[in-house]
């Protein structure tokens, strides 16, 4: 992986490789090589989840690899899976989800505070951020463990739902960032917002 690109330059990129292929699956050996050649470029940059987000690059590449010029459907290929490597990448780094979606808590330690269902989850007396049996700690220091316990019901059926959905990914979080928060109390404070 080598600099990240723009979404300028992906999109163009994309382009170029999409109408290649359209013009090799009919035939032309040219615009055969011209797609591979954008193909492996593509390859060579590092990406952003918000950046195949905002082009749908992800998408289009993804649909080249049904082409039926077997090349330009492997090249595709690798392309979509060196992205999802490096969005993967990412995430793990930041600490975030690979969509990108979720936010750290750590700076954000008033999102518990503001809800009307509660102060937020207390750590235990260990020290311990987190009730539910982890992984161990030697294997993956602050790793994410799931929610406590779920998020309170509102008794409407869509705002459970978005409540259950947001403390499911909260919880995807390591415990390390939470500052101690359940992804209960935190999701129904943000499903309120």
């Amino acid at each position: 992986m080598g600099a990240p690109v723009s979404a300028q330059e992906l999109s163009k990129m994309v382009s170029t490789a999409a109408e290649s292929a359209r013009a090799a699956d009919d035939g032309d050996k040219a615009q055969q090589g011209r797609c591979l050649d954008a193909l492996r470029l593509m390859q060579k940059y590092a990406v952003t989840a918000a950046v195949l987000k905002e082009t749908d690059a992800g998408k289009k590449v993804n649909r080249l690899t049904k082409s039926s010029d077997a090349q330009i459907a492997a090249a595709a290929a690798k392309v979509v899976q060196c992205w999802k490597d490096c969005v993967k990448k990412q995430a793990a780094q930041s600490g975030l989800t690979p969509s990108g979606s979720i936010p750290e808590l750590s700076s954000q330690a008033s999102l518990g505070t503001a809800t009307s269902s509660g102060p937020p989850a207390k750590p235990a007396a260990n020290g311990d951020a987190s009730s539910a049996p982890a992984a161990p700690k030697a294997a993956n220091p602050g790793a994410a463990s799931g929610p406590k316990r779920p998020p309170p019901s509102t008794g409407d059926q869509k705002r459970d739902k978005i409540r259950k959905l947001l403390c499911d990914g909260l919880a995807l979080v390591p415990d390390s960032n939470r500052q101690g928060q359940d992804p209960g109390v935190v999701a129904a404070a943000v499903e309120v917002a």
